[in-house]
């Protein structure tokens, strides 16, 4: 029975639109990364350390292991769905009064995400080697193509990778029973690999850094960071040394947390209840009643539009989830702080050009991963809240509740940004 929950939860997702757009869009991102790393853009390239080739065991282990980092966000979506799907549906009553056992559920859902993320994530390969057979490569960027050089990557960084995320996700949104934290975990994880890569550039914290970075390509930097050019150019990256120690670590604390999950889950459906004011989702009494009618005029409509406007950021930046990763960003932002312009323990002073490089370069892509987050939970809140159809059955348009929704998204976004000018100003 755990077989055949893994393949409906396979073969329900390959079937999807999404599955398309997830493995073209991965396998352009290798396409085009290769095509950057062999020359086919004069002004752009990338460095394997050295005249390294750019389908070299070591340079193609670096290009899928980064790139695969990228299929986060898409892991915390599959694996929290996984779960979260059923009480969406409100099926979950119907499958807890059949043959199904808890372990049955718990990890034939689990097993069945895990292999469409993995057969996602081969698009990037794939792309890295179409792209090899491009005539306007540079030929001397390129060697031998090796089959082992594609898979290896995949058995040591990203199938690992993905069994530890992925527990994390699936652990979550089964505890929880929210998707939102889900995403917000995928976010925490990438700021842990981003503080790992700033240890780095001190000699004292590099092995714990190694050791801290939850996707492994900090710890193989240091294992190879060594290796002669010849070296870079024919040896598979091996498991071991810091590596090993990484991958092991990170392993099992993925296993605990899906066995934690398995021995906490309750294979019963939990009493109905309206969500609390504890997660900020909650609207404020009367906030609900929009107090229009349906022959108001347009000029009215507009003038509605700000108190909507007020009422979705209220809800939005109250919620304990937004501060905890506005706290988790802020953290990120004040420790690279100590790292900026420093080099192996030589430090500089903190001039403007530098901090704005730091606001600009990291906390851009941390402030861009919120709002993609939150732009669908803005979206879905009224239905996860069960009023979706009171709103609908209201006279208000709903192109006017849709302006309102994204002016509090975009209210959000000045939010960060002036929260990240503050941090700049105390830096």
């Amino acid at each position: 029975m755990l077989t055949e929950v893994a393949r409906y939860e396979l073969r329900g997702r390959v079937r999807r639109g999404s599955t398309l757009i997830y493995f073209g869009l991965f396998f352009a991102l290798g396409f085009l990364f290769m095509n950057v790393s062999a020359g086919a853009f004069k002004q752009v390239s990338t460095s394997f350390g050295g005249k390294v080739l750019a389908n070299a065991p070591l340079a193609l282990h670096l290009s899928i292991s980064l790139l695969s980092y990228f299929a986060v966000l898409i892991t915390a979506a599959v694996m929290g769905d996984a779960v979260y799907k059923d009480i969406e549906h409100g099926v979950e009553p119907m499958l807890f009064t059949t043959r199904l056992t808890r372990a049955d559920y718990v990890f034939g859902r689990y097993l069945g995400a895990l292999a469409y993320l993995l057969l996602v994530n081969v698009s990037i390969g794939l792309g890295l080697w179409a792209a090899t057979f491009m005539p306007w490569l540079e030929p001397t960027r390129l060697g031998p193509n090796r089959v082992a050089a594609y898979l290896l990557p995949y058995a040591t960084v990203v199938l690992p990778n993905l069994v530890v995320t992925g527990a994390f996700f699936f652990s979550l949104a089964a505890r929880l029973r929210r998707i939102l934290p889900v995403y917000m975990a995928g976010v925490l994880l990438l700021i842990g690999y981003l503080i790992a890569a700033g240890l780095t550039s001190d000699l004292d914290t590099r092995v714990i850094a190694s050791l801290f970075d939850p996707f492994g390509l900090t710890s193989v930097g240091r294992l190879t960071e060594y290796w002669t050019v010849s070296e870079r150019n024919s040896r598979l990256v091996p498991l071991a040394g810091v590596f090993l120690a990484n991958r092991a670590l990170w392993l099992a604390a993925g296993l605990v947390a899906l066995a934690v999950c398995y021995g906490r889950f309750t294979f019963s459906a939990p009493e109905t209840k309206r969500a609390t004011p504890a997660e900020g989702a909650r609207p404020a009494p009367g906030e609900l009643h929009l107090g229009v009618r349906s022959e108001l005029s347009p000029g009215a409509w507009l003038r509605l539009l700000p108190r909507l406007v007020r009422r979705e950021l209220r809800e939005t930046v109250r919620n304990v989830y937004f501060v905890v990763i506005l706290f988790a960003g802020l953290l990120f932002l004040f420790f690279a702080s100590t790292q900026l312009g420093s080099l192996y323990g030589t430090p500089t002073y903190p001039m403007t050009y530098a901090i704005v490089e730091l606001t600009a370069g990291s906390f851009s892509l941390f402030i861009l991963i919120i709002l993609t987050f939150y732009s669908g939970e803005i979206l879905h809140r009224d239905r996860e809240l069960g009023i979706s159809d009171v709103l609908d059955a209201s006279p208000v348009p709903t192109a006017l509740l849709h302006a309102a929704k994204a002016g509090a998204l975009a209210a959000v976004a000045f939010i960060l940004l002036a929260v990240v000018l503050l941090s700049g100003v105390l830096i």
